[in-house]
């Protein structure tokens, strides 16, 4: 899994790509369009425990000042923390690394995943995130 397989798979769905080399860009770039930005994160493939590599999205909920985001951790509850436990301020810039635990059945060793920052992403109308 990379980053631009997911870009393309999110571009298909209808997502738009934003040229942004930074959150203020980003939202300049989507100010007065319907939708929402989104960040997209990226863990890498690590075959020495059988993750393929994962994505995870964060979504801006208001251009602000300030700015905030969210984003919603498997079953958990929607949150506007970090994996740290910080408030989202930027995307690019927050603690995307967790521990996932036990991952390879036998083993009691803890597999530890970062997610980098991607990209941001326009989410407009007519598409539904779920």
């Amino acid at each position: 899994m990379n980053g631009a397989d997911v870009v393309k798979g999110a571009q298909l769905d209808g997502l738009v790509l934003l040229s942004a080399t930074s959150i203020a860009e980003a939202t300049q770039q989507a100010a007065g369009k319907p939708g929402h930005v989104v960040g997209l994160l990226i863990s890498p493939t690590d075959n020495s425990v059988d993750c393929p590599g994962d994505y995870h999205w964060v979504r801006c909920d208001a251009f602000g000042p300030p700015i905030s985001w969210s984003q919603k951790d498997g079953g958990d509850q929607v949150t506007n923390f970090d994996f740290a436990g910080a408030a989202i301020s930027d995307p690019a810039t927050a603690n995307w690394t967790v521990n996932q635990g036990p991952m390879i059945s036998g083993s009691i060793d803890d597999v530890v995943v970062a997610y980098s920052f991607y990209a941001d992403m326009l989410v407009g109308q007519g598409v539904s995130i779920i």
